[in-house]
């Protein structure tokens, strides 16, 4: 397996990696990216827990490209179906529906379950600033948090929960490969392209973008050091840089 070997799988394949491209639906609150190889295969994952406006639920989107995948790794993109990541207790809810529906969110304090435990919170302002959200006013009540927002704080409290456990993501890897499978990369920081449209510019393809010529090589030699070497300046998975994302592409919440 040649480094040109994997940047070749990886551009064949990186529609399968669920960019961030915003089509005024998706509100995204993390983001993770996994490498798993042996010395003949490999598996690339990228997650992103989100809020789905449209569907009114928060779910974390798989997406992966590799020389070892299951059919259900692929299906896995496209399955909103699954159980949300997050969702509203009985007696707190984040919805009311009357004529339409409307989010109550409030920054003050609220109640989710995750993982199928409820957790109460009242956060304070540094406690956002921890999880990177600064909001321009002190308002509290109805509305007063997003949905992005809410998710993006549950995901630092609870020190991220809506990943995929390793064991889960091994089992989208052909059964057959993933006993050899080393997990060499685990990380929320790497230049992720902004296919915003498919008329994007070259700039987004997959192997014009360093950070992935970087890892190509990377995966092939199961050396870290230039990855760990290299410019993360323009890397985009950060809250910030998430948030910027949604913002700026973005047609409005609705909840209002």
């Amino acid at each position: 397996m040649t480094p040109n070997e994997v940047l070749d799988v990886l551009a064949e394949q990186q529609d399968s990696l669920n960019w961030l491209a915003n089509d005024g639906r998706q509100h995204f609150a993390d983001a993770r990216l996994s490498v798993f190889r042996s010395d003949e295969h490999f598996a690339v994952f990228t997650e992103f827990p989100h809020f789905l406006h449209g569907a009114f639920a928060f779910y974390n989107w798989v997406g992966c490209v590799g020389n070892c995948l299951t059919a259900d790794a692929y299906n896995s993109q496209f399955e909103p179906s699954l159980a949300p990541v997050l969702e509203e207790v009985p007696d707190a809810p984040l919805w009311r529906e009357d004529e339409y529906i409307n989010w109550l969110g409030d920054r003050a304090a609220f109640s989710v379950r995750v993982q199928g435990k409820r957790y109460d919170f009242k956060p304070s302002a540094e406690d956002y600033v921890r999880a990177g959200i600064v909001f321009e006013d002190e308002a509290s009540g109805e509305n007063s948090i997003d949905p992005a927002q809410l998710m993006r704080f549950v995901a630092v409290a609870l020190d991220h929960p809506f990943f995929l456990s390793e064991d889960q993501l091994r089992s989208l890897i052909q059964p057959r490969f993933a006993p050899e499978m080393s997990l060499l990369l685990q990380t929320d920081e790497w230049q992720q392209p902004l296919l915003i449209d498919r008329s994007g510019e070259e700039d987004d393809l997959i192997e014009n973008i360093p950070c992935w010529q970087i890892l190509s090589r990377a995966i092939a030699s199961g050396d870290l050091s230039e990855w760990r070497a290299q410019d993360t300046s323009g890397f985009n998975t950060d809250w910030t840089s998430l948030e910027r994302i949604y913002t700026d592409n973005d047609s409005g919440y609705g909840f209002d």
